[in-house]
């Protein structure tokens, strides 16, 4: 008896999909974030998909909400047929640590985040020289008040 209610629900609820054509729910998906670390004014990419052909994706830094200078959204796209989508965005000036980037289907006010690492930044003047010449090391988003050292290497190494 237990088998037979069994493929009478089966039965029934193939018929409601078929008969009122019911689509299966899609969660917007994200599949990668490249690069994962990154500085401010970095290009960074998010991949995903599980949407529906030609929805509209919002990208948001921090915040699901419009940019107010710290946070909120940076970019938009279309997905694509197999409902993928790709949307870059250049990191904003911002501390350092971890930040979430938020991604959200505006058809269907689906998001779903991915963390991503913003790293103090440091540049020369010159990768290179001789005895005695001055090179100028800048460092950028460091945190105020800890102690930065930095190794010169030997002119052996």
């Amino acid at each position: 008896m237990n088998h037979r209610k069994c493929i009478f629900i089966a039965l029934l609820v193939i018929t409601h999909v078929i008969l009122f054509n019911i689509t299966p729910v899609h969660a917007i998906d994200i599949t990668s974030i490249t690069p994962s670390q990154a500085s401010p004014g970095d290009r960074v990419t998010v991949l995903g998909n599980n949407l529906v052909a030609g929805n509209t994706v919002q990208l948001f830094w921090d915040a699901v909400q419009a940019w107010d200078g710290l946070s909120g959204l940076l970019n938009q796209t279309l997905a694509q047929a197999g409902g993928d989508y790709a949307v870059s965005f250049t990191v904003p000036d911002t501390s350092t640590g971890e930040h979430t980037v938020w991604v959200r289907d505006i058809q269907t006010g689906e998001t779903t985040s991915i963390q991503i690492i913003i790293e103090p930044e440091i540049t020369l003047s010159r990768n290179n020289g001789t005895v005695g010449m001055i090179i100028t090391i800048n460092g950028y988003w460091f945190t105020p008040g800890n102690h930065i050292s930095q190794g010169i290497p030997s002119a052996t190494e």
